[in-house]
């Protein structure tokens, strides 16, 4: 059975409109993976201990509605799928007074942080014992292509952008472009949606450029190293009219 995991929405999520912003929801969302891993078996601690460790390589998060300030909130998630390369894991987040406001869909990998190599996630037995091949209510996350345009912002990868993976966070790709989007759209519009592909990593020190393209109601991302020029990622978040 899917398992459900708790957390109340703080001062420090939300932003002016006082609700949940997109970065603290995925922040919620990544914590609720490594809880429950953790919970199976196979967290961080356990991974650790053989040089090994979780890496997110595709998401997908849909918001019916944000969770207000101080509001309590549930994550349900679940293992739908495993293979040799790859964990797919779904969520269901679910309002104070129980209703659905939102569904993720997040694809896993196992690396080797010395070799930086991927490992099989099919190794531990205790991930077979939790598979629920329940579907999401969601598609699941789009391929973005990588694309061409002008660097709109660079970001230097600085000590409080890396996480335990010694690589840069999710949360920090997110905020950096949600920070490059014109602050009048952010007050009129609601990002109900985001769409990330993480293609390579980036690391202390790192100098990551960000380009984007808007069309009517969606911006697109490439984040690329500026000194390599490799992809790091690509991301499409959609918008919709506040209500």
């Amino acid at each position: 059975m899917p398992r459900e995991y708790k957390y109340r929405i703080n001062i420090r999520d939300v932003d002016f409109s006082r609700r949940a912003s997109l970065t603290s929801m995925c922040d919620y969302i990544l914590q609720a993976a490594s809880e429950d891993a953790t919970s199976i078996g196979a967290g961080i601690e356990f991974l650790y201990s053989k040089s090994l460790a979780w890496v997110i390589m595709r998401m997908s998060i849909k918001m019916e509605r944000y969770p207000n300030q101080l509001e309590n909130i549930t994550i349900s998630t679940w293992v739908e799928s495993i293979d040799k390369l790859m964990v797919r894991r779904n969520m269901t987040i679910y309002g104070e007074d129980n209703e659905i406001i939102g569904n993720a869909i997040t694809y896993w990998c196992i690396i080797n942080f010395k070799t930086r190599v991927s490992d099989d996630c099919r190794q531990f037995s205790d991930f077979f014992s939790t598979i629920e091949p329940i579907p999401s209510a969601i598609s699941s996350p789009q391929r973005i292509r990588a694309f061409d345009g002008d660097v709109i912002a660079s970001h230097r990868v600085k000590y409080s952008h890396i996480d335990f993976n010694e690589h840069t966070s999710t949360t920090k790709y997110i905020s950096w472009m949600m920070n490059a989007i014109d602050y009048n759209k952010i007050k009129t519009q609601t990002p109900n949606a985001l769409d990330m592909n993480f293609l390579n990593e980036s690391r202390y020190n790192d100098l990551v450029n960000i380009i984007c393209k808007e069309e009517s109601d969606s911006i697109s991302f490439h984040l690329t190293d500026n000194d390599t020029s490799k992809s790091i990622c690509t991301a499409k978040i959609t918008f919709e009219q506040k209500k």
